[in-house]
């Protein structure tokens, strides 16, 4: 195989991963994926369509996790929904719940010294001071929801 794009006996391989929105019918999308690769001479092989997960912000640990960051970071914040594929979507009853969010507490990339990315590049850095906040909003949003009976939200 290929890690994103190579030519292996002869052939030509992409692989690629894309985001469903919440709206979408994931397996409907990887139909029309395959119908236009057909259209354009290629072939659609091993596509995998991973339904989208959210767990409603109406539920009480949303609630309950949203306001101890709050509490923590002593900013106001609004429960998020982004695309990125976390565990949360291989587990029941889990939510992406993290520093991704602190954006207050991590310096701009503009700022950061050379040799200190984005998430997910090869000179990917974090900031000290922005886990030592999500050390501290894990630990008080663990003993937040410690009561409450997940199972039946």
């Amino acid at each position: 195989g290929c890690s994103l794009a190579g030519l292996t006996e002869r052939r030509l391989e992409f692989r690629f991963s894309s985001r469903c929105p919440l709206c979408a019918d994931p397996e409907g999308i990887l139909t029309r994926i395959a119908a236009l690769a057909k259209e354009s001479g290629l072939e659609l092989e091993d596509g995998v369509a991973t339904p989208p997960h959210c767990y409603p912000k109406e539920k009480p640990v949303i609630g309950t996790l949203n306001q101890v960051l709050c509490d923590v970071t002593g900013q106001s914040w609004e429960p998020q929904v982004f695309g990125a594929g976390t565990h949360a979507r291989k587990l029941p009853n889990a939510v992406a719940f993290g520093p991704g969010g602190l954006a207050p507490f991590v310096p701009p990339v503009g700022q950061l010294p050379p040799g200190h990315g984005q998430a997910h590049q090869p000179d990917e850095a974090q900031s000290i001071d922005a886990l030592c906040m999500a050390l501290k909003v894990y630990i008080m949003g663990i003993i937040a929801i410690d009561h409450l009976d997940l199972g039946r939200e």
